[in-house]
């Protein structure tokens, strides 16, 4: 909590050469800065050095003293000094002789490695450093290097504990430079270790370079260098100067030929055959990939961040580093034109009137008939009712985001979304059903890939087509969407036995293997919190055989069975669980036949006085000795709702009003 409220204002009291732990400042601009400003002055011929220190062991030397004057100097309260000043003074440390701790020993300096706050307080202690640098530019004891048409100064860059000077050849200034150093050590505990810190000379003879590195008592290196972990200072145009970027590119396509790899063959399993292209692939689940992520569309998604960062950041170093050195160009770093208007007609663009905002002065090349008339007038009604608060500056918005900012994420799928037409592919309807991800794979790669198998027309019609049947019924949406992706994979495992093993399940086991790939993942899903297990299973056997039904609708004879479930209010009202239909299928969707209904929950005496029938022919006949109370009767459109009529008992057995409920729907199919 002290971390985050520490963090919140560090900006207003940090120099703005200091780019870490910092809101708004990142790594990159140091590094930005540092590759400009070195170029600029090697390409205009003056004579300057860059000096990179490092710091003896940061973290273990801070004072605490000096920190806190520090915070009192900065305007932190005295109850927050005693806070801080509690969270240092608490911490000890044990020796640990053979592994086991031998005693305690107190601290009294130096910020512990790892916690929260001890970043934010390093950067508190450090910034004096940059506060004694500018107050010598303040009295031209330093000057640093100046860059650009406007001779911006940038004496140092600070990234942590990171520090790195920019300073003309003088021996006056990098003497005075030294002294700084000293005193800040002194004071602050952070000394600078002068045996690793390197001097570099641009446009310097190496006599001179060599002369100024034993006057700062440290060691004169060349170019390049590694700044933050990037190349600094080297000649872009020699094959070495990129190694270190080349390396970690190198890598990435390592990673990149492993994801490949572990993919489509996983490990220690031989190089298999790639089904999906790997563009595909890389592509966002939203467009029918799997969202791994090109490389290249992150590569401009994270360019384009400066393009949004330079015109919003127009106090930022880096921001005038840029424009000093390139200037203002309308189609560069700060474009900030608008389209105010299109070409028509003559191609003339309108022009906005000089005595109002809004008055546009329309040239036309001839006279304006009645309907075109209309159509001006309410064109200028239109432009008279927008208003432009001209108190309010004008804001750049993002149009690939709901909250106008820029993200990367927004735009790498904009990029993958330019990059090729969408897959057709149901990816919400996929990735979001509770089915173990394999099987969500499964219909990815069975969609995608190009399968000798053709399927039916019916399995894209399941998927692409939002089922109506169960309305706004979360529960039964989740079980859809189950159950389909169920069936596809249930369908591929049969087709492969009878074509490579010449086996044939699907008369027998494949209803049961069907029933029995319920995902348990449903129990995790809201739509069955406190839903009992029973219910979830007969409800999935119900979804499951409408599921196979759609599937199988093709012309043809009919012999299959549908369940379907519907949990009615009131007393008695009863649950249909089966429904057996045997008969021809005869113009496309009407069943001449007979259908067997079992439903349970109530009895004749205290639940279910009758069911009615609605575009159903014939009446329900009793079956004889039948477990639970069965009915038989014939149909005609199995396209239909059974319509129940019950009524309400009480305990005491005062019956109710007669009442009616129906069920989802019942849907039939063909083998």
């Amino acid at each position: 909590m002290l971390s985050g409220r520490l963090r919140g204002v560090l900006h207003q009291t940090i120099h703005y050469t200091q780019g870490a732990f910092v809101q708004g400042r990142q790594i990159l601009d140091a590094v930005l800065i540092a590759n400009e400003i070195v170029d600029e002055r090697r390409r205009s011929g003056e004579e300057g050095v860059v000096f990179k220190i490092d710091f003896e062991k940061a973290y273990d030397h801070v004072k605490w003293d000096f920190l806190d004057h520090v915070l009192e100097k900065k305007g932190f309260s005295p109850r927050w000094r005693k806070w801080m000043s509690g969270c240092l003074s608490s911490v000890s440390y044990a020796i640990l002789v053979n592994g086991s701790a031998k005693g305690w020993v107190k601290a009294s300096r130096g910020l512990r490695q790892g916690d929260p706050l001890s970043p934010f307080l390093f950067t508190l202690v450090a910034d004096v450093l940059s506060r004694m640098i500018m107050r010598a530019e303040e009295r031209n004891m330093m000057e640093g290097f100046r860059v650009g048409r406007n001779r911006t100064r940038v004496s140092h860059l600070q990234f942590a504990d990171d520090t790195i000077f920019f300073s003309n050849s003088r021996e006056e200034e990098l003497q005075t430079l030294k002294s700084l150093l000293l005193v800040f050590g002194h004071i602050s505990g952070l000394k600078v270790n002068l045996n690793k810190s390197s001097i570099y000379g641009i446009n310097l003879d190496q006599a001179l370079l060599s002369r100024l590195a034993e006057m700062l008592d440290c060691k004169a290196s060349g170019w390049p260098i590694l700044y933050l972990g990037l190349p600094l200072g080297g000649n872009p145009k020699a094959c070495g100067f990129w190694d270190p970027v080349v390396e970690r590119i190198s890598m990435a396509a390592k990673i990149e030929r492993l994801q490949r790899d572990f993919l489509w063959s996983g490990f220690g399993e031989g190089k298999r055959d790639h089904l999906v292209r790997w563009d595909v692939v890389c592509k966002p689940k939203t467009i029918g990939g799997l969202g791994l992520g090109n490389i290249s569309w992150r590569n401009l998604a994270l360019l384009g961040k400066w393009l949004w960062r330079y015109p919003r950041e127009g106090s930022a170093l880096w921001h005038q580093v840029i424009l000093s050195i390139y200037g203002s160009h309308s189609n560069g770093w700060d474009a900030n034109t608008l389209e105010t208007g299109k070409e028509f007609g003559s191609g003339k663009i309108c022009v906005l009137g000089p005595s109002r905002p809004f008055l546009w002065n329309l040239n036309f090349r001839r006279n304006l008939s009645d309907s075109e008339i209309e159509d001006l007038e309410g064109l200028m009604r239109s432009i008279d009712d927008l208003y432009l608060s001209p108190s309010v500056p004008d804001a750049r918005l993002w149009p690939f985001s709901s909250s106008g900012l820029f993200s990367v994420k927004s735009f790498f799928l904009a990029l993958s979304q330019s990059s090729g037409s969408p897959q057709n592919f149901p990816s919400k309807f996929v990735w979001n059903s509770q089915v173990p991800f394999k099987v969500k794979s499964f219909v990815w790669l069975f969609q995608l890939a190009e399968m000798v198998w053709v399927p039916p027309r019916s399995i894209y019609d399941m998927m692409f087509i939002k089922f109506k049947g169960f309305g706004n019924s979360k529960r039964g949406i989740v079980l859809w969407q189950a159950a389909s992706i169920a069936l596809i994979r249930v369908v591929w495992w049969e087709r492969n036995a009878r074509i490579f093993e010449d086996k044939q399940g699907i008369q027998g086991s494949f209803g049961t293997l069907l029933f029995s790939l319920l995902p348990f993942g449903l129990f995790c899903s809201k739509a069955f919190k406190g839903i009992p297990l029973n219910v979830i299973q007969l409800d999935w056997k119900a979804v499951i055989c409408l599921a196979w039904f759609s599937f199988l609708v093709r012309g043809g004879e009919f012999n299959a069975s549908i369940a379907l479930t519907r949990n009615m209010d009131g007393t008695g009202c009863p649950k249909v669980v089966s429904l057996d239909v045997h008969g021809e299928l005869v113009e496309g969707n009407i069943i001449k036949g007979y259908a067997k209904v079992a439903w349970c929950g109530g009895t004749p005496g205290k639940g279910v006085a009758s069911w009615l029938r609605r575009r159903w022919n014939g009446s329900p006949v009793a079956i004889v000795g039948a477990e639970d109370e069965e009915y038989q009767l014939t149909i005609e459109d199995i396209d239909s709702s059974l319509v129940f009529m019950y009524t309400p008992v009480t305990e005491e057995g005062v019956k109710g009003e007669a009442q009616y409920k129906h069920t989802d729907f019942v849907k039939a199919g063909n083998t």
